[in-house]
């Protein structure tokens, strides 16, 4: 049945509002897909051709961008990782999700919509690769328990944005005589890049898509946490923060306003610290270093001056504690101008994913 639409003046104009209203909602699809793909670090798939760009952190620890469109024929439809990152072996795959699974890329499939499969498995949505990956943030976890285990007591040192760089930068410069002097490797925090996110991933030693927690407003994890081990064990633990909880945690905490009105809570965090050593765990947040990076740049003469006095803080505290020490961060930064901020992170980069992880034995 053929239909027909008679041309009288009423049904025209309504026939050009039809239109109009189509050709509006076209355009704001549209409009739509291209925010969504100038969006930063968000891979998107146009629905007629490839478009996904991938950050890629090389093994030499420099930052690119994987086209896909390139690589595809026009049926293709998935790549074997290795012909797009040849010579290259192992990888840590960061998942839309908040996954990182590592694996040979020659294991590894690649779609057009940046999904990608592992040894035939599940696809799952990329976010980013990093080549020749280091150790994760989880190991901090790992760590804590294997020590516990050996009855020994654990202070963890948390320098929030304090990246691999920075330290690179103050160790080349003097500004860290006492973390210089110890056993120190490049470790890599979790996606997004951002305080909550890794945190939970440091004490629980799990993922985001793990913990649940993926985002600033995410504060409970659910997962246990080194702290419900401790606790299970009868020991003692306790947690110093800066003015405001960050996620929550079993056991005690205290929190700590900048009392004396000096722009940091640094100085409090520290006198607490002091005042709890007796507890078999403790966990010691500083938040200077991120403020300075983020308001002066992470490579700025504040930021450094910061660096250098919160060095003289964790030589002081470990001084008093006969246990073991890891000291550690959750994200590094990247400079920027933006907003009044003269650094930033939550970017898969290697500034903002790269942190270093020090130790010292007990004794």
């Amino acid at each position: 049945m053929k239909i027909t639409c008679k041309k009288s003046g009423i049904n025209s104009k309504r026939t050009q509002q039809l239109y109009g209203v189509a050709l509006f909602a076209a355009v704001l699809f549209f409009c739509s897909l291209w925010t969504a793909g100038c969006a930063n670090n968000t891979p998107v798939a146009a629905t007629t051709e490839t478009t996904v760009s991938l950050p890629v952190i090389k093994a030499d620890g420099t930052d690119s961008v994987l086209e896909l469109a390139p690589y595809f024929t026009e049926n293709q439809q998935t790549l074997a990782v290795d012909e797009l990152l040849p010579g290259d072996g192992l990888l840590a795959l960061y998942g839309a999700d908040g996954s990182i699974v590592t694996a040979d890329s020659g294991d590894c499939l690649l779609d057009r919509q940046g999904r990608v499969s592992v040894k035939a498995g599940e696809p799952f949505l990329l976010q980013g690769i990093i080549v020749n990956p280091p150790k994760f943030i989880t190991q901090v976890a790992e760590i804590t328990k294997q020590a516990l285990g050996q009855n020994q007591r654990v202070m963890i040192i948390y320098l929030d944005g304090f990246g691999f760089d920075s330290y690179q930068e103050a160790e080349k410069l003097g500004k860290i005589p006492f973390m210089a002097g110890l056993q120190a490797e490049k470790v890599a925090t979790v996606y997004p890049s951002i305080t909550p996110v890794a945190f939970a991933a440091m004490v629980t030693g799990q993922t985001p898509d793990i913990t649940g927690v993926r985002a600033r407003a995410d504060h409970q994890p659910a997962c246990s946490s080194i702290f419900d081990l401790a606790l299970a064990q009868g020991r003692k633990t306790f947690i110093v923060e800066g003015d405001k909880q960050i996620i929550k945690l079993a056991g005690e905490a205290e929190f700590n306003p900048d009392m004396n009105g000096d722009g940091s809570t640094d100085d409090e965090v520290f006198a607490a610290a002091l005042s709890n050593m007796e507890v078999d765990l403790l966990l010691v947040h500083f938040h200077g270093i991120d403020d300075a990076c983020h308001n002066s740049g992470p490579h700025s003469q504040e930021a450094l001056t910061v660096i250098n006095k919160t060095d003289e803080l964790v030589r002081d505290l470990c001084r008093m504690w006969p246990g073991k020490v890891i000291i550690t961060a959750d994200h590094g930064q990247h400079e920027v101008d933006e907003d009044g901020k003269e650094g930033n992170h939550g970017d898969f980069r290697a500034s903002d994913l790269f942190i270093p992880l020090l130790t010292r034995e007990a004794g």
